[in-house]
């Protein structure tokens, strides 16, 4: 009976962590916004930035959210 409590207690622990890693992971903020879009000729790539590019330089990790607009691609290139 005491192997099936250290059974579920390593299970908790290892869906615990699992939870709290996928959270920490979400709270990480983001300097700024990469705009993809392809046209019919070439794909355009923006750069949004939410604070100034002075006070990226000073960062150890920069983290950019990626919002592309390929709903026109079929596929991977």
């Amino acid at each position: 009976m005491s192997v099936l409590y250290i059974l579920v207690a390593i299970a908790g622990g290892a869906i615990f962590g699992y939870m709290m890693h996928v959270w920490l992971i979400s709270m990480q903020s983001y300097s700024g916004t990469l705009r993809i879009r392809k046209g019919e000729d070439k794909t355009v790539y923006s750069l949004e930035l939410d604070e100034s590019p002075d006070m990226l330089a000073y960062k150890p990790l920069v983290i950019f959210k990626v919002d592309t607009d390929l709903s026109g691609n079929s596929g991977r290139e």
